[in-house]
């Protein structure tokens, strides 16, 4: 299991997790969800696969651009909810938290015993 396999399995975990707590109608779930995938596992897949351009790089433009889809998204979906309400909170923290979220899979992903046994071949 790879990299990517992780990404996508952290996702889901934690978007039916958020599903499964929120008492927010569909129409928002939609917008978190798509937001999640966008700053998340995009970034993730395009990390692991490009080699170029150093991965905290990748990380931090896509969860800056998916969190600005949420915002846009959920200031249409939720009424009371205006455009870069609580910006200097939401952005910062929101890209502290994916760019964590990134390190763990990365961890995780270096820890597996299939990636273990590939090291060991090539030492």
């Amino acid at each position: 299991m790879g990299h990517t396999s992780i990404t996508v399995i952290v996702f889901l975990l934690l978007s039916l997790a958020y599903v499964l707590t929120s008492g927010a109608p569909l129409r928002v779930h939609s917008v978190d969800i798509v937001a999640f995938a966008i700053s998340f596992v995009v970034p993730g897949i395009v990390a692991q696969k490009q080699q170029t351009v150093n991965p905290l790089v990748i990380w931090f433009a896509g969860g800056i651009f998916g969190i600005f889809f949420w915002d846009i998204g959920s200031a249409y979906v939720i009424v009371k909810r205006e455009l870069f309400m609580g910006w200097s909170i939401v952005y910062p923290t929101g890209v502290v938290g994916l760019l964590l979220l990134q390190l763990l899979v990365k961890y995780i992903s270096k820890k597996l015993l299939y990636n273990k046994a590939i090291n060991q071949d090539a030492a």
